[in-house]
C-alpha cells in the first residue's frame, strides 16, 4: 500500500501551533502550517521559500513570483531527499509543505525538482 500524500495527524501545541505529520514514500515529514503571510491573502517568495524550506533540510531552493500577484508561483528545489523518488513522490513532498494555502493564497505552484547530482549533470 503507498501511503504517499497521507496525514496521519493534527496536532496543536501549547502555544497555538499546529503541526500536521504527513508520510511521503514511507518517511514522515512534519511542519508547522500557520506561517504568517507576509501581505494579508498574498504570499511573498519568500513565504513560499520558507514553507519549502521547513521539509527539506539541505535543498536549494528558488522560487519565483510568475505573475506578480502573489499567487502563482515557479519552483525549483534541488535536494538529494528526492533521490530514489518518482517525480510524482517529488511533488507531494513539495505539495505537504503547501497544502493549507493551495487553492486559498496560494493559487498555482509549478515544480521543477532535481537531486544535486541531476542538477549538475544540466549545468
Amino acid at each position: 500500500m503507498n501511503t504517499c500524500g497521507k496525514i496521519n495527524a493534527v496536532k496543536t501545541s501549547s502555544k497555538g501551533h499546529k503541526s500536521k505529520n504527513i508520510t511521503y514514500a514511507c518517511r514522515s515529514y512534519k511542519f508547522r502550517s500557520n506561517f504568517a503571510l507576509s501581505k494579508k491573502g498574498f504570499m511573498t517568495e519568500e513565504d513560499v521559500k520558507r514553507r519549502i524550506s521547513s521539509v527539506f533540510n539541505d535543498a536549494k531552493i528558488q522560487i519565483i513570483d510568475t505573475t506578480g500577484t502573489g499567487d502563482h508561483f515557479s519552483a525549483v528545489i534541488i535536494s538529494d531527499e528526492f533521490d530514489g523518488k518518482s517525480l510524482v513522490q517529488r511533488h507531494q513532498m513539495v505539495y505537504g509543505s503547501v497544502s493549507d494555502v493551495l487553492t486559498g493564497e496560494l493559487h498555482a505552484l509549478q515544480l521543477k525538482t532535481f537531486t544535486f547530482k541531476e542538477w549538475k549533470k544540466r549545468q
